[in-house]
């Protein structure tokens, strides 16, 4: 299975860390208990199919939440964004922010 960290995911990241340097290991604790267990992982929340397709919300704690992106026709894992649950709603256009 192919995994990808996309670019706001790795921007998005780094700057909570900045911001809060202890998620820095539990966000590598989310990535790979997901990557392990996918659906069945502890911190696996619910799809987002009526916003984006094959997009799945995990939560790391309280209010930070990751998006990603499953495509099992092509076997791939796409992490797409990382940051507060707020802060990853819809859009004024009502499109979700990825």
């Amino acid at each position: 299975m192919e995994v990808i960290f996309n670019k706001r995911f790795r921007k998005s990241s780094q700057k909570l860390i900045r911001r809060l340097p202890k998620m820095q290991d539990k966000i590598d604790d989310v990535v790979y208990d997901f990557l392990e267990n996918l659906f069945d992982s502890k911190y696996y929340r619910k799809p987002l199919k009526n916003v984006w397709p094959n997009t799945h919300e995990l939560q790391i704690g309280w209010d930070i939440r990751i998006l990603v992106a499953i495509i099992i026709i092509d076997d791939i894992i796409e992490f797409l964004n990382i940051w507060t649950h707020s802060s990853l709603e819809l859009s004024s256009n009502k499109k979700l922010k990825i």
